[in-house]
């Protein structure tokens, strides 16, 4: 009986033994992936790659809004730059960047509008009046000095309808002179009346001849000034239906 007691005894000690060697290998497992843990780079102190938001707000001291990324209400893209009167606009919907200055009213814009033009405007403080550069869907390209009303009044083009042309308006748009080399490399100059009609032309024609032309309000040729193939002057008087009612010499 002894005898068996003392190998129960012995039994449940080699039990507890192997328990105790099963949790201290387990703690030293535990301590070393933890030590190894600690030597890894902490990824949480790391910047996120990537932060999702609606909309990013950038306040000022006094809690007023000086930068706002966002979407505008139809849903294009847009960066807002603001410090007191002085703000700067970028944003998909052109798209285009729209800049005014420290008085809120004189501006810079470039952009693409509603018609597929590219544009480049500044502009005083008036808003209106200033400098463009336009090009057109159809490559036709010109830059054009604005008044306060924001009618073009000087203007440069090239098309390819129209030729290079420098051009002149009134102050209610009419254009008044044309100066340039149209489609066939002619040179022209054009002077038109308050209804846009032509009244006075000279011109270089096909064959190389000079013309100056007066017109009456029909755009009829009523005088004209030219030379003959061997350069000498020719005078013309024209009736209304064309005829010549008068030639010198």
């Amino acid at each position: 009986m002894q005898e068996s007691v003392i190998l129960r005894r012995l039994e449940r000690l080699e039990q507890e033994n192997r328990r105790l060697r099963v949790i201290l290998s387990g703690s030293a497992l535990l301590l070393l992936a933890l030590f190894i843990g600690s030597m890894a780079p902490d990824r949480s102190m790391e910047p996120a790659d990537e932060i999702e938001a609606r909309r990013f707000v950038l306040r000022g001291a006094e809690g007023e809004e000086a930068c706002v990324l966002g979407l505008d209400s139809q849903g294009f893209p847009h960066l807002l730059l603001r410090k007191d009167r002085s703000h700067g606009i970028l944003t998909l919907n052109g798209p285009a960047l729209h800049l005014r200055g420290p008085d809120g009213r004189r501006s810079a814009y470039m952009g693409i509008d509603s018609r597929g033009s590219t544009k480049l405007e500044l502009t005083s403080e008036r808003l209106t009046d200033g400098v463009r550069l336009a090009v057109k869907p159809d490559g036709a390209a010109g830059i054009y000095l604005l008044d306060q009303q924001g009618r073009d009044r000087l203007g440069l083009e090239a098309a390819e309808e129209t030729g290079t042309l420098l051009t002149m308006r009134d102050d209610q748009g009419q254009l008044r002179t044309s100066y340039g080399i149209d489609p066939q490399n002619l040179p022209a100059l054009m002077l038109l009346d308050p209804a846009g009609r032509r009244r006075t032309g000279l011109m270089i024609e096909a064959d190389g001849s000079p013309l100056f032309a007066v017109e009456d309000e029909s755009g009829r040729p009523r005088v004209e000034i030219t030379s003959k193939f061997d350069g000498s002057p020719i005078f013309r008087i024209r009736r209304e239906d064309g005829g010549v009612s008068y030639e010198a010499p």
